[in-house]
């Protein structure tokens, strides 16, 4: 079996592995009828899904679920959303997309993940720890974006690679 089919495989069920010089990050991300459940380096995690009320517009328990899964499908196909810091204990399901928190270099705090199915994008809210009315809101923000965007708004600033290498160097003492 080739390496690619095999993670494509593992695409499909949710998991991905990230192997560096140092360390490898093992994560399984599924969801069942108590919630999404998480594995993060053969620790589980479980996360529960918060219950609304269904419309007769839209069926918001159905739709509410799978935006989220679909978010966090894109996420599983990148190891950028590892460097963030995500708080697994802190993922929300909301009724059209995702909320978590983050520790990153630039910004500590939640970012909440919200489809808009008219314009086909995402929108992105920021709310930094430190000060709660000092939200950033970035709308239309198309798929293929969707993790560069966060990426440069939670994680990535100048001298990147030195600042990581310093946080890396901290960690292993």
């Amino acid at each position: 079996m080739s390496n690619q089919k095999t993670a494509n495989e593992a695409l499909i069920h949710g998991l991905l592995e990230c192997k560096t010089w140092s360390f490898t990050i093992r994560l399984t991300v599924f969801y069942n009828s108590d919630g999404f459940q998480c594995n993060f380096n053969q620790q589980n995690i479980n996360f529960k899904t918060i219950k609304i009320k269904t419309t007769t517009v839209m069926n918001t328990t159905e739709n509410r679920t799978s935006i989220a899964r679909y978010i966090w499908r894109i996420f599983q196909h990148s190891v950028i959303p590892l460097s963030w810091g995500i708080c697994f204990a802190s993922v929300r399901t909301l009724s059209n997309g995702t909320e978590f928190h983050v520790q990153g270099f630039k910004m500590t705090g939640y970012v909440k993940i919200e489809y808009d199915e008219g314009s086909d994008t995402f929108t992105i809210t920021l709310t930094p720890d430190d000060n709660l009315k000092n939200r950033i809101t970035i709308e239309n923000v198309y798929l293929d974006n969707l993790i560069s965007v966060i990426d440069e708004n939670v994680e990535y600033c100048e001298n990147y690679e030195t600042r990581a290498r310093q946080w890396l160097k901290k960690q292993a003492v």
